[in-house]
């Protein structure tokens, strides 16, 4: 079920762990230590987000949370998952025809879908880099 506000990227509700006060402490750098939970937790697993806060918060930018995550992960995985298969395929085949099936298998299976429901954009994006860093071989 999609709950109202999932199309602005507000899908958990007002968690707090986008909002402005936490953005602003990962610029210019993050920590690596968060004493706010019980007596800290590490937050590399926070590291991979970083230019994305870097986007959401930067005093001269200052797109936020939302429009920072589409313009870095969103939309250029939208871009390269159709993309980048039908471009090795169109390389291997030259066919137009079998192109544009490799293009709808490699970004319409159940795995990428799966992926795009829980939220694994930037393993996604990753995935959809594959076929281009296969081209040279």
């Amino acid at each position: 079920m999609v709950s109202s506000g999932s199309d602005r990227g507000e899908d958990f509700g007002n968690t707090g762990w986008n909002d402005d006060a936490l953005l602003s402490h990962y610029f210019p750098l993050p920590d690596l230590w968060d004493p706010s939970f019980n007596l800290g937790v590490p937050v590399d697993f926070n590291l991979a987000n970083v230019p994305l806060f870097w986007i959401a918060d930067s005093r001269e930018i200052g797109l936020g949370w939302t429009v920072s995550e589409r313009l870095l992960w969103l939309f250029p995985l939208f871009v390269l998952l159709p993309l980048s298969p039908y471009v090795l395929a169109m390389r291997l085949t030259k066919s137009p025809w079998a192109s544009s099936a490799a293009g709808l298998v490699f970004s319409l299976n159940t795995w990428t879908v799966g992926l795009i429901e829980r939220g694994h954009i930037p393993s996604l994006v990753a995935y959809a880099l594959i076929p281009l860093v296969s081209w040279p071989a």
